[in-house]
């Protein structure tokens, strides 16, 4: 269940993330500037970044899981 959970926040937040940086970009295309005029997105790179925040998400939450799948529930639930 932490594992998922990791996993599932890390991929809301790379795709608010990206929705974001796409919707600044597309902002900021109506300047008047070069550099902004004709800017574009590879569609493979930004797909490329979300799995590897994905992943790095899962390796986050990797550890945690691994040792709360350690405790005893009982003895967990004792302690409080």
């Amino acid at each position: 269940m932490i594992f998922q959970e990791s996993i599932f926040i890390t991929a809301l937040a790379s795709y608010v993330g990206l929705s974001l940086g796409f919707g600044i970009l597309a902002l900021l295309s109506g300047m008047e500037s070069e550099f902004f005029r004709r800017s574009e997105v590879n569609i493979w790179i930004a797909v490329l970044a979300t799995m590897i925040l994905i992943l790095s998400g899962a390796l986050a939450g990797l550890l945690p899981a691994l040792q709360a799948s350690i405790i005893n529930p009982v003895k967990a639930i004792k302690s409080d």
